[in-house]
């Protein structure tokens, strides 16, 4: 799933999930299918994955959601914690958030040999300002789309916020084996979490075109009563996989502004 390694090491941390939300109201009778994504994302549990309030700050910036700052001001809150995952991408909070402190990535606790791949590439290219990044970047980028699945989404997650940081330009070969890995990705897993994020990160990636109008009809279709949408067939992480389905459904309807990025501009440097 996106952020697939930040929801287990996030989970891992020791969070601890509140007191139950209050059942959301009913939905009403043919409530467009974002809509009743949306009102779910609002009334669930924010602290049962915390990595959810990176997607929906973007979300809420990049289309206009609204109802969603409970859960931004909780992964605001976290990101401030050192002793917490989340502290790693407080840059999405908080563009002045570079790390200053740390030497090397290593030493931020951005290692490679400590943490999946499907982290550590996304990890280097948010803070490639702070740290330039390694040579061959993208035959790493292009060995982590040829393992598929989560490995080809967070591809694309390490080389758009490497752009938007402006320390990176990826090569159009590059870009071709990222969409074609996406289309791979949605055409083998047809349903869940990953499905969805394929698709998310199709619209991401600038790479709209190739999402199939059957897919969001697909998609569609899996949206349960309650407004979410499955990870797999349990109930683990059902506002992960919800929060990517209501991005692939925004970039469907074509909705928001373009030049809104995942990475907040940091904007003119402060006076002294």
């Amino acid at each position: 799933m996106l952020l697939l390694a930040f929801a287990v090491l996030l989970l891992m941390s020791g969070c601890e999930p509140g007191d139950p939300p209050p059942p959301p109201d009913p939905i009403p009778t043919g409530a467009d299918p974002i809509s009743r994504a949306t009102r779910y994302l609002a009334s669930s549990n924010p602290d049962d994955d915390p990595s959810v309030s990176l997607i929906l700050d973007y979300l809420r910036r990049r289309y206009s959601i609204s109802g969603l700052g409970g859960q931004i001001s909780h992964g605001a809150d976290l990101s401030r914690d050192p002793t917490n995952q989340l502290f790693l991408y407080g840059r999405i909070f908080d563009p002045a958030a570079r790390l200053e402190q740390f030497a090397t990535p290593a030493n931020a606790g951005i290692d490679s040999a400590k943490m999946s791949s499907v982290a550590y590439f996304p990890l280097l290219a948010l803070h490639c300002d702070r740290w330039p990044l390694p040579s061959g970047f993208d035959s790493s980028l292009r060995a982590e789309v040829a393992k598929g699945g989560y490995f080809t989404t967070h591809a694309v997650v390490a080389r758009q916020w490497g752009m938007e940081q402006g320390c990176y330009e990826s090569s159009s070969e590059l870009t071709e084996v990222l969409r074609a890995g996406l289309v791979e990705n949605a055409e083998r897993h047809v349903n869940g979490d990953i499905f969805a994020e394929s698709l998310a990160m199709l619209y991401y990636g600038g790479f709209g075109e190739s999402v199939r109008p059957e897919w969001i009809e697909t998609l569609k279709r899996t949206q349960r009563a309650d407004g979410s949408f499955p990870f797999d067939n349990t109930e683990l992480l059902p506002r992960h996989s919800t929060s990517l389905a209501l991005w692939a459904l925004c970039g469907a309807e074509g909705i928001g502004d373009p030049a809104v990025t995942w990475i907040p501009d940091p904007g003119p440097p402060a006076k002294r």
